[in-house]
């Protein structure tokens, strides 16, 4: 649904419905598999915002295909998800159990960092399209775990 979201945003900012300026060509916007990498290929995103967003579409990728590959590790993940276990994102048990690979996405923390996540790019995207700051302000706050 984030992702949803994300892209109808980059669709209206890059036709004009919230502002004059348009960064991704029609085509690409049309003919993209993968929004976040246009993202990337055509707005300013730092690094580390960069891997958040790669890493999301990789847990979006795990959440919806019914079948997981295995992981090979003893702590049952994928190892390019390292990073998820670093930033404490996932759901384990301590101190030395852990949930299948599946179950360790059922966290509430990787819940708001997926929304931190596009909550920043959208921020980023409504700064590049020079939005007015009220506009702005109302839109971001729509990704925001409270109202406040």
């Amino acid at each position: 649904m984030l992702f949803s979201a994300l892209r109808c945003l980059l669709i209206e900012l890059n036709t004009g419905l919230l502002c004059n300026s348009v960064q991704v060509p029609a085509s690409q916007l049309a003919n993209s598999p993968n929004d976040i990498e246009t993202i990337l290929k055509y707005y300013d995103i730092d690094d580390c915002l960069a891997e958040d967003l790669r890493s999301l579409v990789e847990i979006r990728h795990e959440v919806i295909h019914p079948s997981h590959r295995p992981t090979g590790t003893p702590d049952k993940m994928p190892v390019h998800f390292g990073r998820l276990r670093e930033l404490k994102l996932l759901q384990v048990c301590e101190p030395d159990g852990y949930y299948n690979w599946p179950s360790q996405l059922q966290s509430h923390r990787l819940f708001e960092w997926a929304f931190a996540t596009i909550k920043h790019t959208v921020v980023v995207l409504l700064k590049a399209h020079n939005v007015d700051d009220e506009r702005a302000d109302g839109i971001a706050i729509s990704y925001s775990s409270s109202m406040s």
